[in-house]
């Protein structure tokens, strides 16, 4: 049985943005966070490729760290979040076209029920908290955050 996730997401109080503009959000967070000119964006990513993900190819520093245990600085904040354009789960009708808009108490209350390779970010275009469904080392680490200090406590 498959999950409606943007039925899931309104009912929690989630704001679906408009195709446009999430076409518009996202071509930003890119522009933002991933490092285009590499070679495995322009030979892979770009390609269309099953199983590559952006938060391959950040352009910035980043640090790994699990969901669990972390604190966010101010959890009211609105922020905006996007799935992977291949969501590895495919029990879930996921509208990838379009970025969702919470306050970030509401997501991270929701966040286990929800798929992986889940990208969150604000308007400032200055962090990045990514949950993959990958662990990067023995200790379980999923996650990468671009500029922790500007979002975790």
């Amino acid at each position: 049985m498959k999950i409606d996730i943007a039925e899931r997401l309104s009912s929690w109080g989630v704001s679906q943005i408009d195709p446009g503009k999430s076409l518009n959000l996202i071509e930003r967070y890119i522009d933002s966070f991933v490092d285009t000119n590499s070679a495995y964006y322009k030979n892979t990513y770009s390609q269309n490729v099953q199983g590559v993900y952006l938060w391959d190819t950040l352009k910035a520093d980043y640090k790994l760290c699990k969901l669990q245990g972390i604190s966010f600085k101010d959890v009211s904040k609105s922020v905006y979040f996007f799935w992977e354009d291949v969501v590895p789960c495919l029990r879930y009708d996921l509208d990838i076209a379009h970025i969702y808009n919470s306050e970030i108490a509401t997501l991270l209350k929701h966040i286990p029920s929800l798929p992986s390779d889940l990208y969150i970010f604000d308007d400032t275009y200055s962090w990045t908290f990514i949950r993959t469904h990958f662990e990067f080392n023995e200790i379980g680490d999923n996650c990468k955050i671009v500029d922790p200090l500007k979002i975790i406590a």
